[in-house]
């Protein structure tokens, strides 16, 4: 359970990521 919500957290920060990059682009 633990390591799924790890995996959760980890998408949210790659999808943070991805979001940032948009816009400085």
């Amino acid at each position: 359970m633990d390591c799924r919500r790890n995996c959760e957290d980890d998408l949210k920060g790659i999808w943070q990521s991805w979001d940032e990059a948009k816009k400085t682009r």
